[in-house]
């Protein structure tokens, strides 16, 4: 492979969304959202760390209610990926996993909605963000150990590969991660927002097909493209 860009500007950027059905609750929303967040990556994101803000549905003016939990925001990392730069949007609280999959990412966002119950029916805990705060990313069409190169704004560097996986380095500091995903409650609304910083993932000239692939499931769970 040439030299990848890894620019701090997205290369692409795409939205896709999901209608809430009628009635559902916000652990079904949540639920989704994990599901959703895992279709897309399946195959090419190894998903390390995945932070969450909480905070509360107000079923009298159907959205978020200025009251806060106590402890909205919660990070969840692996334990067997060390290499793997994590880097949490706020301060959150932390918590570890041997293994980081669908089933323990809702359990984990299941009880900590649990404990941000309050004395008032009104109100109703709630996912609000949901994003990739460290992962691994697999190269297009490559299982290369070989170093790649990258180049960004300290120049020219060198990235090590893992059999076809690669993670933004620590040093350089600055470097964004070759994508980032995260996903919003909108009310009503999901939305999935992926952004591609490094070339090997962009489009040129349609995208890679492990992007495609992990779109076209979000389809099959009747997500769709927000235009």
């Amino acid at each position: 492979m040439s030299i990848v860009d890894a620019s701090e500007a997205p290369q692409a950027h795409i939205r896709w969304t999901w209608e809430t059905p009628e009635n559902a609750d916000e652990r079904a929303v949540a639920a989704e959202a994990v599901a959703a967040l895992f279709a897309l990556a399946d195959g090419w994101l190894d998903i390390v760390a995945l932070e969450v803000r909480l905070g509360l549905y107000d079923a009298e003016i159907f959205t978020e209610a200025s009251t806060r939990p106590r402890d909205p925001l919660h990070l969840l990392r692996r334990d067997s990926a060390p290499n793997v730069r994590v880097k949490p949007m706020y301060r959150p609280a932390e918590s570890r996993t041997s293994a980081l999959n669908v089933a323990t990412a809702i359990a984990w966002i299941e009880s900590k909605l649990l404990e941000a119950r309050v004395d008032d029916g009104r109100y109703e805990p709630s996912l609000r963000e949901l994003r990739v705060a460290g992962a691994r990313v697999r190269l297009p069409d490559s299982v290369t150990s070989e170093p790649l190169r990258v180049s960004c704004y300290a120049g020219e560097i060198t990235v090590p590969v893992d059999h076809g996986w690669v993670t933004a380095p620590r040093n350089p500091p600055g470097v964004p991660d070759p994508v980032s995903v995260g996903i919003t409650n909108l009310d009503g609304q999901l939305r999935l927002v992926l952004e591609v910083f490094w070339s090997a993932w962009a489009d040129d000239p349609e995208r890679p097909a492990p992007i495609r692939n992990g779109l076209s499931r979000l389809h099959d769970r009747c997500w769709r493209l927000d235009e």
